[in-house]
């Protein structure tokens, strides 16, 4: 929106700000959901609503009613990341940028090949994955499983989710987690104290059996816990692949229907390759990023 950021929401004590670069990132003090940016280098000024923190009276409020458009995929430039998901992986239909409005259309050709396998193995012996948020203030390690964890891939199931609980606590309308057996994550002293770190960690419970933790410093979504379970669900963004671009981090992670065996918990399991798109605000949009998925995932071998 090309005019200032109303005084009563910056100076509302609810949120917190952290800057990266020009733009101000606010997020919600009490559960994390990232609200609102503010382009400074813009003129005139320019502030953005995240859309996953929009409400509605409908529960499917934001069905046509965007123009979205697909920018900075330069910054997955290592695998393609979910851009041969988006949308079908089409231009037709979805501007797609390489960086801002104004830099140059990636193509669908581009896309293939950005979201094409080759020889992206660097990592695949590594025994540790270095886990952190922008800020660095959250810092960890994922040990590997073993060979046979996960159906013999040696690797941590991962998904989309577009419940309405994961949308409202982050601010997005998609998801990603990756789920991680406790005993697979590396911390001192040790995971149980780290989760009690208030100085580090911010708590919010969003439901009776629910725990999400997030940075107090940038607001990064950190872990989504189902109490009693032996896994967290860790987020995606905050893993730190060897190669640059490289997102989706398959030396580690198997995008797969995560099993009810490794999510732990089967009042909160969905069998789809896109979990709860029923929950969508914008049902064509995620309907599109899941048959997106579901054609890759085919192109595969899957």
């Amino acid at each position: 929106m090309p005019v200032p950021l109303p005084t009563s929401i910056s100076e509302s004590g609810n949120m917190v700000k952290y800057l990266v670069s020009t733009c101000e990132r606010w997020s919600c003090k009490r559960c994390g959901a990232s609200v609102i940016n503010v382009d400074k280098a813009s003129d005139p000024q320019e502030w953005e609503v995240a859309t996953g923190a929009l409400n509605f009276d409908d529960a499917k409020g934001l069905e046509g009613k965007l123009d979205r458009v697909q920018l900075w995929v330069a910054d997955v430039k290592g695998d393609g990341g979910a851009v041969g998901w988006i949308n079908k992986g089409r231009l037709k239909g979805m501007d797609r940028r390489w960086q801002s409005r104004g830099s140059d259309v990636v193509s669908d050709e581009t896309v293939k090949e950005l979201m094409t396998p080759q020889a992206r193995v660097a990592g695949d012996d590594d025994e540790r994955l270095p886990v952190q948020c922008r800020c660095q203030s959250v810092q960890l390690e994922i040990k590997r499983p073993d060979k046979n964890y996960n159906g013999g891939t040696g690797k941590f199931a991962a998904c989309l989710d577009t419940c309405h609980s994961c949308r409202t606590v982050t601010g997005f309308e998609i998801t990603c987690w990756t789920v991680v057996p406790k005993d697979c994550i590396i911390i001192a002293p040790n995971l149980d104290a780290f989760l009690e770190d208030r100085s580090k960690l911010g708590h919010y419970q969003s439901s009776s059996n629910t725990s999400r933790y997030f940075c107090v410093k940038c607001g990064a979504a950190v872990f989504y816990h189902r109490h009693g379970a032996q896994t967290l669900g860790v987020g995606t963004g905050l893993l730190e692949s060897k190669i640059e671009g490289a997102v989706r981090v398959e030396a580690w992670l198997d995008w797969q229907k995560v099993s009810k065996e490794l999510w732990g918990d089967e009042s909160s399991w969905s069998p789809h390759l896109v979990w709860f798109q029923e929950d969508a605000v914008d049902a064509h949009f995620v309907s599109e990023v899941a048959e997106g998925m579901r054609l890759w995932e085919k192109e595969r071998g899957g």
